[in-house]
């Protein structure tokens, strides 16, 4: 059905523009990473392992290496900007989760009723998907915990919960689309039956809601670019790292590609 295209393209839209900012700051892991109450820990391909404590004392395979100030200092600078970009990451998931459900959930609401089950189905969907990400990010004490699995294609850096959130959207369109329909036909007749009056106010309410969300929507993306600044911070240090400090020949966790052009 028309009805059913229509919703199917609204929604692909909006998480496609939460999560559009994936396409201008590439990164790619060689190796893999474990962020636990600050503890840094990194396998290289070749077996090796780095830690960098909250101390900032790094260990290779667990002996501690000495340092001069200015291999400290590249430790240092790499440390921070980790510190850094985990918890930017992270947010940013929660906040695009926000986003998206605030932005589907009105246009639900608005022609079902925000007390319509399906809309509640919805929003627990959405506290369940939050729920998750807290469970899987946060530790008991509130330490934020990485791992470069999410970092995959099938991450929650990536795409998890964008393929879930679409699935869920899916769901409700095949469900929701004789009640749109009648919700359609009340809308119309509680308007004196004038087609072109229900028309405007659904556009108008469409105007209403992309001016609500644009601020938001531009603070992400503006968010996600500086999250891809202090990735690429912490990319340069780790370079001054594997060129000065014995034992980190292969170390090459992070690579960043930053697009020069937007779509």
């Amino acid at each position: 059905m028309k009805l059913r295209a229509l919703a199917l393209a609204v929604s692909t839209l909006l998480t496609t523009s939460v999560m559009a900012h994936n396409d201008e700051c590439d990164v790619n892991l060689h190796g893999n990473l474990e962020y636990n109450k600050k503890m840094i820990t990194v396998e290289m391909d070749s077996g090796s392992v780095m830690t960098i404590a909250p101390d900032n004392q790094l260990t290779i395979n667990g002996e501690a290496v000495t340092l001069n100030d200015d291999q400290q200092q590249y430790v240092d600078d790499y440390r921070t900007a980790i510190d850094e970009a985990v918890p930017m990451t992270v947010n940013l998931v929660s906040d695009s989760i926000d986003l998206a459900g605030t932005a589907v959930g009105e246009v639900f609401g608005e022609l079902l009723g925000p007390d319509d089950e399906l809309v509640r189905d919805f929003q627990g969907t959405l506290k369940e998907m939050r729920g998750e990400m807290e469970h899987h990010f946060y530790t008991e004490d509130g330490s934020i915990r990485v791992s470069g699995n999410d970092f995959e294609d099938d991450g929650w850096f990536d795409s998890a919960w964008e393929d879930k959130f679409e699935d869920r959207i899916e769901d409700m369109v095949s469900e929701a689309t004789g009640k749109l329909l009648v919700a359609i036909g009340s809308q119309i007749v509680s308007g004196d039956g004038d087609m072109d009056e229900f028309a405007d106010r659904m556009e108008n309410f469409g105007e209403n809601l992309e001016e609500r969300l644009e601020t938001q929507a531009e603070s992400i993306e503006h968010r996600a670019e500086g999250l891809c600044e202090v990735l690429r911070e912490a990319d340069i240090a780790e370079g001054k790292m594997q060129k000065s400090i014995p034992g980190l020949d292969e170390l090459d966790l992070i690579n960043i590609k930053r697009h020069s052009n937007r779509m």
